[in-house]
């Protein structure tokens, strides 16, 4: 059905079908005339979507709907263009490759919705996908898709499914303070001033394995709460700074220090399965290196 009375329309068309729903039709910047996706009840929705696809077309926003970019493609190349540090971007790469691309990979972009999404999310955990990794994942696809909105290949960002980018985890248990010492006295004497470090200094295990027993100044005066450490050359630190650490902690003795010195004569004690990453000259993943 025409337009009625005789008015011409400024932009579009809208006509009865003869199912008696309505169908909106306009001429897009190609010069190509295109029917709205789906027909509406009234021609009022009728109208109303065509305001709003004037709109698009007037601000620059309009996508051309023939032109289908892959979800796959446009992840890949926003992968690469992004600044990620190299532990990073392998963490994020490996949430990418496993467990965002086998859904969305081959969708079209413009066509993924927010069900389709918290659908992805909940296969995932019934997976047993840990939710960490989860939360990770769907912070990275959530970042895609923002970028997709500035870059105008979408209109509206699909991740809104809320609390899906934080991780709940379990509070981790903690040993009581005599349950350390008891442990320090437990282990072999080699192994006492690591469990005694790792308890009492806040030092992460990289850093742990990383420390030599000349990177600890047992001539320093000592205060309460205080304990020196000096941080040598092995990390590529000059000088000197002390950790903080409870009165507890006792000071380290030259005994412990010196314990299985035959073999190891410079390294503090410590044993791990992948002794590789333990060592002082490498400052991967493995053995961060001490900041002031």
């Amino acid at each position: 059905m025409a337009n009625t009375k005789g008015k011409r329309r400024r932009f579009g068309a809208v006509r009865k079908l003869p199912s008696g729903r309505f169908q909106a039709r306009y001429q897009g910047p190609d010069v190509l005339l295109r029917s709205a996706p789906e027909t509406f009840p009234s021609q009022t929705d009728a109208d109303r979507w065509l305001v709003r696809k004037e709109a698009e077309i007037l601000d620059g926003r309009w996508q051309n709907p023939d032109e289908k970019i892959v979800f796959g493609i446009y992840a890949s190349a926003w992968f690469k263009e992004r600044d990620y540090a190299a532990t990073t971007r392998e963490r994020n790469g490996s949430a990418l490759r496993l467990h965002i691309l086998p859904t969305f990979g081959h969708a079209v972009l413009s066509e993924i919705t927010t069900p389709q999404i918290r659908r992805w999310r909940a296969d995932l955990l019934e997976a047993g996908v840990g939710e960490p990794t989860v939360a990770k994942a769907y912070q990275i696809l959530r970042a895609i898709m923002n970028t997709a909105v500035d870059d105008g290949v979408i209109q509206r960002n699909p991740c809104r499914i809320k609390g899906a980018g934080t991780a709940k985890t379990a509070e981790r248990p903690f040993l009581e303070v005599m349950e350390v010492f008891q442990l320090a006295e437990a282990v072999p004497g080699r192994f006492r001033v690591l469990i005694l470090l790792a308890a009492f200094t806040g030092l992460r295990f990289g850093e742990l394995a990383a420390l030599q027993r000349r990177d600890i100044d047992l001539k320093a005066e000592a205060t309460p709460g205080v304990q020196p450490f000096g941080i040598g050359k092995s990390l590529a630190i000059e000088g000197l700074f002390s950790l903080k650490t409870p009165s507890v902690c006792p000071r380290p003795d030259r005994g412990s220090l010196h314990a299985d010195a035959s073999t190891q004569p410079s390294r503090l004690p410590c044993r791990c399965r992948r002794p590789r990453r333990c060592r002082p000259d490498r400052a991967g993943r493995g053995s961060r290196r001490l900041r002031r």
